[in-house]
């Protein structure tokens, strides 16, 4: 389980794959609910990457099968996270924003402050793309402030990004340019290339919205580079 998280950090889903794979294999060789819905959620998760989103959602079905009647409220966020993101990687968005929202009732800020993050992110996420800016933003507002109890400078970045996209939708282009500056430099702490090209996504938008097309160009570029070292086609 912790070589498939490490795996994750670095946006490498095949090993994820493969060490959520082994994870389940010895998860259900003993009576552990819990490692057997971790290995679940590992392992759908990099499959969902993989764009096998069938078998991703079964492992979640699983998953949360084998948490009826259980007091489990951490498993529990983390699974209704990760079906609210599958759902979002299929393109439905009202899913994906109802399984973040119910997942908020299992992750309290004081216990579970990246859970939490997390799914306030999913939501924001939506709540941008469907123009809702306002909302967007207060969501991201309420996701910083909980930011100094973790120590997770990917998380901090993925915070930064859609922090980036709801000033974007309201046309904020010094706070998209100036979010896309951190995010690559935590990008260069991290050597996440996932998360460089993010950056440099996120300064091109905003070149773009100056209207300056050339650089915006030269932004997307480096971008594009980024994902084509992981094979990120989509």
């Amino acid at each position: 389980l912790a070589e498939a998280n490490a795996c994750r950090v670095i946006a490498n889903w095949g090993c994820q794959r493969v060490a959520g794979s082994a994870a389940l294999e010895s998860a259900d060789r003993t009576d552990s609910v819990y490692l057997q819905v971790r290995a679940r959620i590992a392992l759908g998760r990099a499959l969902s990457r993989l764009g096998d989103y069938a078998n991703a959602s079964r492992l979640m079905t699983e998953a949360q099968q084998k948490l009826e009647n259980r007091r489990e409220p951490a498993l529990m966020a983390d699974v209704l996270l990760a079906y609210s993101s599958i759902s979002a990687q299929l393109g439905k968005l009202d899913e994906s924003y109802r399984y973040a929202r119910e997942g908020l009732d299992f992750a309290d800020p004081a216990g579970q402050p990246e859970m939490r993050i997390r799914l306030l992110r999913n939501m924001a996420k939506v709540a941008g793309g469907n123009g809702r800016s306002d909302e967007a933003q207060l969501l991201m507002t309420e996701a910083e402030r909980l930011l100094p109890a973790v120590d997770d400078p990917k998380l901090s970045a993925e915070v930064m990004l859609e922090r980036a996209n709801a000033a974007r939708a309201s046309g904020d282009a010094d706070t998209v340019e100036a979010r896309g500056r951190e995010i690559v430099a935590v990008s260069a702490g991290l050597r996440n290339t996932q998360i460089r090209g993010l950056g440099f996504e996120t300064i091109g938008h905003a070149r773009r919205m100056r209207g300056r097309d050339d650089e915006a160009y030269a932004e997307y570029l480096k971008a594009h580079d980024a994902f084509a070292e992981l094979g990120l086609y989509r």
